[in-house]
């Protein structure tokens, strides 16, 4: 069986909740707290890509407040 990485897995979870906008919260500020400072790096270059149009205010507040 193939090892996932925990980025992967999470961008995976974030789609699946991508229509729910407090799980989609929620499960992006678990990511943040869950994975490497690098990989947060990749997950927020990820959201710009593909979740930016439908979700840039979460996805603003989200890193704003885990930036202070």
């Amino acid at each position: 069986m193939k090892e996932i990485k925990m980025l992967d897995h999470q961008k995976i979870i974030l789609k699946n909740v991508m229509n729910d906008t407090q799980l989609f919260e929620k499960e992006l500020m678990k990511s943040i707290r869950w994975l490497e400072a690098e990989d947060v790096l990749k997950l927020k270059n990820w959201l710009e890509t593909n979740l930016w149009k439908s979700h840039k205010e979460i996805i603003r507040k989200v890193f704003e407040r885990t930036a202070a």
